[in-house]
């Protein structure tokens, strides 16, 4: 065989099993909506009326073959018009999703911007995400 033979026969076997770079893996945990960095995401609910309200949806797939072990630490003050709470560890199956919707419901003694985060640990894992609101004057 050639040289020029064998740098063809390189090039094509180098892009069936390899060709525009490595693969990323998928993480334990695909997250909608996606991760803004590796430790969690943010979520802007915008400008809310008083007395309308408004809710954030964040979900993961447990993306691995074992069950997964979720704690939840929800820190969304009530008193600023979050409506919310901890639910209990949950194990959630290989495919199964585990899932949260904070809601937001400002009133006239809402402060005027509120922030609060919702914590999920599992396995050796932390993933925060940080969520914002406003009430709108």
């Amino acid at each position: 065989m050639s040289h020029r033979s064998c740098a063809l026969a390189l090039l094509i076997l180098t892009c069936l099993f390899g060709c525009g770079g490595e693969d990323v893996p998928l993480g334990d945990v695909i997250w909608d909506p996606e991760l803004s960095s590796a430790s969690g995401g943010e979520i802007d609910l915008g400008l809310v009326n008083n007395n309308e309200s408004v809710q954030a949806s964040i979900t993961g797939t447990n993306n691995t073959d074992e069950t997964i072990t979720f704690t939840i630490d929800v820190n969304l003050d009530a008193a600023e018009g979050w409506i919310v709470s901890s639910p209990p560890a949950q194990d959630i199956e290989p495919g199964d999703m585990i899932a949260i919707g904070p809601r937001f419901q400002p009133n006239a003694n809402t402060p005027a911007e509120t922030t609060g985060t919702v914590i999920f640990f599992y396995d050796n894992d932390v993933v925060t995400w940080i969520i914002r609101a406003s009430r709108a004057d």
